[in-house]
């Protein structure tokens, strides 16, 4: 019985991991909704590091559609460097 219900455990986290990724990603697209993804973000447990670095992330996504090519880099760059974190604090 501990089995079943330590797999149930693994899919959560999955499932909580997946919607961090989807939420992370809206939160930078859509600007009006990126308060509430940031609550709900924090709700499944990320670091307070990691939305600070999506918060920044979204003030460069609307700053891009002043400079779109240079931004674009800048905002690659910036989800490159989350993403390293991110592995960073895996270890």
């Amino acid at each position: 019985m501990q089995g079943a219900f330590r797999q149930v455990a693994v899919e959560a986290d999955a499932c909580a991991k997946e919607l961090t990724q989807i939420l992370k990603q809206r939160m930078v697209t859509q600007k009006d909704e990126a308060a509430e993804c940031i609550q709900m973000v924090r709700k499944l447990g990320e670091p307070i590091e990691s939305l600070q670095v999506l918060s920044l992330a979204v003030r460069q996504y609307s700053f891009c559609s002043l400079l779109p090519l240079h931004c674009s880099l800048l905002y690659i760059i910036t989800l490159l460097l989350q993403d390293g974190q991110q592995a960073g604090q895996a270890h």
